[in-house]
């Protein structure tokens, strides 16, 4: 948590951590059942009328998840809190300037590790159109094992079976009860770039494919229009409401089935 090293006052990062209002794992009464203390004392230590043990703080640490350089960094922060000294107090701040600076080259070489990973899967992702496929389909419980993906896409089971291992390299899919079950987030492919060149062309070669099956479900259309500018803007803005729509329904629809979408408006 690389917003801890922005405080100097243990107080103060504790007043950030109860203030997310978006997550119940800060809340007072969370902070304080996971150090093991009342929620009424902990509001006193917020207040400046009680303190913190130590005890208290490596408890909290850990319900935090927090690193070695972490670790350390609070409890410092925490001694100060509670120093008297002024010796102490000098030999601590020295302390924390250190951890300040060992954390921000933790935080470095973790942010360029991360970027590199998300760079090789984002090749990876687009490379075909097989992994997101396969990594979308274990969303449905009907698709959760390598012989019914192979049946459902058309695969090779040998070749199902790298393709889970490499989403699960990247933790987007995990192995539990015979099972292979969608893992993370979606993916973020920025637009323009070639990862989103190859994802669109991709689809629309698997658009191709359907086109040439004629299921009876799919839906295809397909025009050369003749229009002035002003109709142009308009058909665009309702292609763009369309597809917010669409997302918008998706979005908390119940994962049954893997369906394409593919739009397109453009000037020939």
């Amino acid at each position: 948590m690389k917003e801890l090293f922005q405080y100097q006052d243990y107080r103060d990062f504790l007043e950030f951590l109860v203030g997310q209002r978006d997550s119940r794992k800060f809340t007072r009464s969370s902070l304080a059942r996971a150090m093991g203390c009342q929620a009424a004392y902990f509001s006193q230590v917020l207040k400046g009328r009680a303190s913190l043990t130590e005890e208290h703080g490596i408890k909290l640490c850990v319900y935090l998840g927090f690193n070695e350089v972490e670790t350390d960094y609070f409890m410092v922060i925490l001694r100060l809190g509670r120093s008297g000294h002024q010796v102490l107090t000098q030999y601590l701040e020295g302390q924390r300037k250190r951890l300040k600076r060992l954390g921000a080259e933790v935080d470095a070489k973790i942010s360029k590790e991360t970027n590199r990973i998300s760079e090789e899967l984002s090749h990876y992702y687009c490379s075909s159109w097989i992994p997101s496929t396969i990594h979308l389909a274990t969303s449905c419980s009907s698709y959760q094992t390598v012989g019914s993906l192979a049946q459902r896409f058309g695969l090779q089971k040998e070749m199902v079976e790298f393709h889970l291992s490499m989403l699960e390299k990247y933790s987007l899919v995990k192995f539990g009860g015979h099972r292979w079950s969608f893992n993370g987030d979606s993916i973020h492919i920025s637009k323009g770039s070639a990862q989103d060149l190859s994802f669109q062309t991709n689809n629309r070669i698997r658009s191709l494919s359907a086109i040439q099956a004629r299921k009876e479900r799919s839906v295809h259309y397909s025009a050369l229009l003749s229009l002035d500018e002003r109709t142009a803007n308009e058909i665009r803005e309702k292609v763009i409401e369309t597809i917010s729509d669409l997302l918008h329904r998706a979005e908390p629809a119940p994962a049954e089935e893997v369906y394409s979408v593919c739009i397109d408006f453009f000037q020939t």
